[in-house]
């Protein structure tokens, strides 16, 4: 599921392709879902209705206005087998493994208020755009991506599902990013780059030319400093 997102109706709101949501489950307990939850506190027109976490100490804890109900089965309890998930869980691997899990489930896609999103943007399921994030015209985002604080997305690039790209991170225009990558602080990659799946443009640093999948990418110049296994 994609949703075409226009400035004037994407910022402020959680949305699936069918309907505004009004409930959430928070899958999550960590620092990303705290993050998350603020934004869900800003948007604030629905609530996290409980919190999803494997944890046995967390249970029954109050967390994010909400509580902790217990692990991945409680999803399918009754009442909560048709609740929208967010998946506040910031590791690329780890959100792919969960929402392939709950393939299912409706999960909503948020947008902060302060975010700004231009015309002709795609935003997939599950995606969540921080504040002073910017995605520019025509730009696609896939499902389960994180867009930090920050981060621009340019013209015309596209980020496949399940990626972060981190705080104040730049895609210039024309980009590409494949499946689980990860575009740390400050990071910047060039116009027209293509990065392979699952490859990592490490923090503050600049990738002025493509590079293959599982890449680690590093300043200066953009150097390839190793191949890693999955």
């Amino acid at each position: 599921m994609h949703i075409e997102a226009a400035d004037s109706d994407a910022r402020g709101k959680a949305m699936t392709d069918i309907k505004a949501v009004t409930e959430i489950l928070m899958f999550g307990a960590g620092g990303h879902a705290a993050a998350v939850s603020d934004v869900i506190r800003d948007i604030g027109d629905f609530h996290i209705s409980g919190v999803i976490d494997d944890s046995l100490e967390l249970q029954g804890k109050r967390l994010f206005g909400s509580v902790v109900i217990g692990g991945h089965q409680q999803v399918y309890m009754d009442g909560l087998e048709t609740i929208a998930i967010f998946l506040g869980i910031g590791d690329n691997l780890t959100r792919a493994r969960i929402a392939r899990s709950l393939a299912d489930r409706e999960f909503p896609i948020l947008v902060h208020p302060t975010a700004h999103v231009g015309t002709n943007v795609s935003l997939g399921e599950g995606t969540v755009v921080m504040p002073r994030a910017i995605i520019e015209n025509g730009a696609k985002v896939g499902a389960h991506c994180i867009i930090n604080n920050g981060a621009v997305v340019g013209h015309g690039s596209v980020v496949e599902d399940y990626c972060h790209v981190s705080g104040n991170a730049v895609l210039a225009g024309g980009v590409s990013l494949g499946e689980r990558c990860l575009v740390g602080i400050g990071g910047c990659v060039l116009p027209n780059v293509a990065i392979g799946q699952d490859s990592i443009v490490s923090a503050g640093s600049v990738a002025n030319r493509s590079a293959p999948e599982r890449h680690y990418i590093m300043s200066p110049s953009a150097r390839i400093i190793r191949r890693y296994k999955k």
